[in-house]
C-alpha cells in the first residue's frame, strides 16, 4: 500500500521543489534538523538550501549563499531586505527554471536578522508559498531577539509539538494552517555494558543555565556515594558560560563527585555505555531529544517531566510516569523574602519590555501567597546563588536531607526507576517507529504538498501569543531572570 512506502514522494506524484531558508548552517539544533529535512526530501524529489554565511560543515545538496539572510552585524550590513528577496529569488531561479514549490523557512520570528520579516513579505508578494517552522518563540523568554512589528499573515506555519500548536491557534491561527513537524531521532549506538561497567550517572547535554545544572547536583547528593555525575558539554555562550564555571568552582569547593566537560575528552557513545541511567533536570526544552535518545541506546532516562512537551511522546506510547513534576525544597532553607522579591522583579521586567502592565497583575500576588501558604517552593524556581545556598544547607544537616527526602520520596532510589528493563524495551522500540526519518519523510510529504496546494488567509494576534507565554507560575529564574 501507499502507505508502506519508505519514500518521500510516490512515482505518480509530482516531485517537489523545495527550497529552505535559514540565517546560517553551522553546527547545531536547527542545522541538523534542516538536514535531516534536506535528506528526505532528496529521496525522490529536490531540495536547494539557501543560507546567509558559508556553511562550516559538510551539508547535503546544493547550498546558495546570500549574505543578506545573515546575523544583524555579520555579512549583510550593507544589503537592503529588497536586495536580499531579489537574490533569493534569483538563487531559486537559477536552480529551478520554474521556481520552486515552497520555501520553508526555519526559525524566522527570532529576529536575529532585523531585516527579516521584511524578506518574507517580498518573497509573499512574490508569490512564493511560504512554510515557517518556529524552533524557538522570542516570546518565551527571549526579548533581546524580540520582533515588534507583525509576524507574516497568510502563509502556513509549522512547530514541533501540540503545545506551540495550541499557543498559535490560540493566536488566531487556522488548524489547517498550522502543522506539527517533530524531529526524527537518530539511534545512539552504546551497547549494554557489563554490570560493573555501568558506573557513572550522565547528563548529555550542553549546559546551558535552563538546563537546571543545580538540580542535577543536588540529585548527586543522593546517588550511591561511588557514583559520579557526569556531564558532557560547556555551553558557548558568555551568559551561560559564567553560571556554568561558577558551577564547577562551587563543585569542587564542596568535594562533590561531579565531572564536567566529559564530552569533551569521550565520545558520547562510550559514556553512554558506561552509564548507569541518564538524568534530565532542564526547566524548559522546545523539542526534548533528552526525552528520546538514550532509550535508542538501551538506557533508561530519569529526572524532571515536562508534560507540555512529553505529552506527545506519551500519546506515541512512551511510558513516562516515572518522572517527577517537581522537586520541593522547604522555604526554610534559603532566605525567601529575598527569592520572592527578586523573582517578583524578573516577573514585572519582563511584562515591561514586552509592553504589558504587571504591576496590578494578581497572578504575581497568589504564585508567592500560595508558595509561602505550602512552605515550599519548586527546586526549578530558583537561580542559581539560592540552589547553592540550598545545596550547602543539605550538604551540612543530615535533617535537612531527611526532610527534602521525606517531601520528594523519588529520590531515595533514582538507580531503581530507571532500570525498569521492561519500560526500557517499550520506549526503545516507540522512539525507533514513530520518529524514524521514514516517519519524518512521511509527514514533510503531507505538509508540503498541503502547503503548495492551498493558500490560506490568516494572521497572528500577537498579544495572546504573549499570553500563552507570559505566565508567571510558570516564569523560572533560569531562563527568565538575568
Amino acid at each position: 500500500m501507499a502507505d508502506d512506502c519508505p519514500h518521500l514522494f510516490l512515482e505518480k506524484e509530482k516531485r517537489l521543489n523545495v527550497a529552505f531558508l535559514h540565517y546560517h548552517l553551522k553546527p547545531g539544533g536547527v542545522t541538523a534538523v534542516i538536514k535531516q529535512q534536506v535528506e528526505a526530501v532528496s529521496r525522490e524529489g529536490e531540495a536547494l538550501t539557501i543560507c546567509g554565511e558559508a556553511p562550516t560543515m559538510d551539508f547535503p545538496g546544493p547550498v546558495r549563499l546570500v549574505p543578506g539572510m545573515a546575523y544583524d552585524g555579520r555579512l549583510q550590513a550593507t544589503t537592503s531586505p529588497a536586495e536580499t528577496a531579489h537574490e533569493i529569488l534569483d538563487a531559486i531561479a537559477s536552480h529551478w527554471k520554474n521556481g520552486c514549490d515552497l520555501l520553508h523557512v526555519h526559525n524566522p520570528t527570532l529576529a536575529k536578522n532585523r531585516g527579516f520579516l521584511r524578506i518574507l513579505r517580498r518573497l509573499q508578494s512574490a508569490g512564493v508559498p511560504l512554510l515557517l517552522q518556529i524552533h524557538d518563540f522570542a516570546e518565551d523568554g527571549r526579548p533581546g531577539v524580540y520582533y515588534h512589528e507583525p509576524y507574516p499573515d497568510d502563509c502556513h506555519y509549522a512547530v514541533l509539538n501540540t503545545r506551540d500548536r495550541a499557543f498559535l491557534l490560540h493566536a488566531g491561527l487556522k488548524p489547517e494552517g498550522v502543522h506539527i513537524l517533530p524531529n526524527a531521532v537518530a539511534p545512539l549506538n552504546a551497547a549494554a555494558p557489563a554490570r560493573a561497567e555501568a558506573d557513572k550517572v550522565l547528563y548529555p547535554v550542553r549546559a546551558i543555565r535552563r538546563k537546571n545544572l543545580g538540580e542535577a547536583i543536588l540529585i548527586s547528593l543522593f546517588l550511591n556515594p561511588r557514583t559520579p555525575l557526569y556531564i558532557t558539554l560547556p555551553p558557548n555562550s558568555i551568559r551561560d558560560a559564567t553560571a556554568y564555571e561558577n558551577w564547577k568552582a562551587f563543585v569542587a569547593g564542596q568535594g562533590l563527585k561531579v565531572v564536567f566537560d566529559a564530552g569533551l575528552k569521550n565520545p558520547l557513545a562510550m559514556l553512554m555505555r558506561s552509564a548507569a541511567f541518564v538524568l534530565t533536570t532542564s526547566v524548559t526544552e522546545g523539542f526534548g531529544f533528552t526525552f528520546l535518545e538514550p532509550w535508542t541506546a538501551g538506557k533508561g532516562v530519569w529526572g524532571r517531566n515536562l508534560p507540555a512537551i512529553t505529552v506527545d511522546f506519551v500519546k506515541k506510547g512512551m511510558m513516562l510516569e516515572h518522572l517527577y513534576a517537581a522537586l520541593n525544597i522547604p522555604l526554610t532553607c534559603l532566605n525567601a523574602d529575598a527569592f520572592f522579591e527578586k523573582w517578583r522583579v524578573c516577573v514585572h521586567a519582563q511584562y515591561a519590555f514586552f509592553g504589558l502592565a504587571a504591576e496590578n497583575d494578581r497572578r504575581i500576588q497568589t504564585f508567592i501567597r500560595e508558595r509561602r501558604r505550602d512552605g515550599c517552593i519548586d527546586f526549578g524556581f530558583l537561580d542559581e546563588s539560592d540552589q547553592q545556598q540550598v545545596i550547602r544547607h543539605l550538604i551540612h544537616s543530615a535533617d535537612a536531607r531527611q526532610q527534602i527526602l521525606r517531601l520528594n520520596p523519588f529520590l531515595a532510589r533514582p538507580e531503581k526507576a530507571a532500570a525498569d528493563q521492561w519500560r526500557i524495551e517499550r520506549n526503545r522500540r516507540t522512539v525507533l517507529n514513530a520518529y524514524s526519518p521514514v516517519q519524518l519523510a512521511r509527514r514533510l510529504k503531507a505538509v508540503y504538498r498541503q502547503v503548495a496546494a492551498h493558500p490560506l488567509r490568516q494572521s497572528i494576534d500577537r498579544r495572546r501569543l504573549l499570553d500563552c507565554f507570559l505566565k508567571p507560575a510558570e516564569m523560572r529564574l533560569l531562563k527568565w531572570g538575568p
